[in-house]
């Protein structure tokens, strides 16, 4: 399956404030389950002036970028949290403060009921560390971005300070190696600890062989942790460390609109 992640999502806010007492909202929103005979590419994008669209998405998918925990921070919830899809438009009101993630937190909240407990466990992870001190990969460059611009690029491209993940490829731009833990933690299945301690911005071109095609004799990639290590001169580790988890302890299908 075909993810777009600009991780981060990036919009312009306007000067307009919302009142203190009032939670951030869309100001209407519109979900529809995906027609799956189309195919749809997973796609999730935030459009100028603020409106959020989003195409074959599940409701583990939203909860995992409005709490910005990964798939495997996420327990609890109905057996259909990781299958059934929808399609969302939702739009501020103009003139809006655009407070994405506490907007998006809103609408699960009201039309898909959704209830959730924070707890932190000690919980199997991966420690990202540098291989060889002073050495980076040849797959690691530092980007020649100064700044991102507002539109991070179309579906099927890699946007300014985000991911696009394929099958057996993640290309980045202009990302520090903190954000690449988020992609990394959905390759691997298991939170992904940065400690590199490196700040700067580079360019990511990271290629492995997935799963199911490690027993092709033809492949020639090789394993997610080879890849790593050759390719971006870095390192997984395996290890325990407190994890935030987020237990889904409510959810529900959302009502027509």
């Amino acid at each position: 399956m075909r993810r777009l992640i600009p991780m981060l999502m990036t919009a312009l806010c306007a000067s307009a404030q919302a009142p203190s007492d009032a939670r951030p909202a869309f100001d209407v929103s519109s979900i529809r389950p995906t027609d799956l005979s189309l195919r749809q590419q997973v796609d999730m994008r935030v459009l100028p002036g603020g409106t959020v669209t989003a195409t074959a998405v599940t409701l583990k998918f939203l909860i995992s970028v409005a709490y910005e925990v990964e798939n495997v921070q996420i327990t609890g919830g109905p057996g259909w949290l990781d299958t059934e899809r929808f399609d969302i438009r939702a739009k501020p009101s103009e003139g809006q403060k655009l407070e994405l993630r506490e907007m998006l937190q809103s609408l699960l909240e009201d039309r898909f009921k959704v209830q959730v407990q924070h707890q932190t466990k000690i919980e199997p992870v991966y420690s990202l560390t540098i291989a060889k001190p002073g050495a980076l990969g040849p797959n690691l460059t530092p980007s020649q971005i100064a700044n991102c611009p507002a539109q991070t690029g179309t579906r099927g491209t890699t946007p300014c300070g985000g991911f696009l993940l394929l099958p057996g490829k993640l290309t980045g731009q202009r990302v520090q190696l903190a954000q690449l833990t988020s992609p990394l933690s959905r390759i691997v299945d298991r939170p992904v600890a940065d400690h590199t301690g490196v700040t700067a911005a580079f360019d990511i071109t990271l290629e492995w062989a997935p799963l199911r095609a490690q027993s092709n004799p033809d492949n020639n990639l090789p394993s997610i942790f080879t890849a790593v290590q050759e390719q971006l001169g870095l390192k997984l580790e395996s290890g325990k460390e407190p994890v935030p988890m987020l237990v889904i302890q409510r959810a529900e299908l959302p009502s027509p609109n």
